[in-house]
């Protein structure tokens, strides 16, 4: 997977244009773990932190993260506030809820 800084400067006038207006800007990061579809991803199965498939028919079946494969989703996490906050975020969410 190629990560880069190429969405800072559009996500940075996203950013001034919020706080221009008055507003806290704040974006939200995710991983789509099990709700993920294969098509939407380059064909690649899901990840996930177990193998069991969403609850939704026709919902694959992720395949279970490696604990390195952990380790790398925790580094890419940070990697995304950090990009958010040189963006000029006021604040990040992070988004695990409603069975990803």
């Amino acid at each position: 997977m190629k990560i880069n800084d190429d969405k800072i400067e559009g996500l940075s006038r996203l950013a001034t244009a919020i706080k221009d207006k008055g507003s806290k800007a704040l974006i939200q990061i995710y991983h789509a773990g099990r709700m993920a579809w294969p098509e939407m991803n380059g064909g690649a199965t899901p990840i996930s932190a177990s193998a069991v498939a969403a609850l939704r028919p026709g919902a694959p079946v992720p395949n279970e993260m490696t604990h390195q494969e952990i380790l790398d989703m925790i580094s890419n996490f940070k990697e995304a506030i950090r990009r958010a906050i040189k963006a000029g975020f006021d604040g990040v969410e992070l988004h695990g809820a409603n069975t990803y």
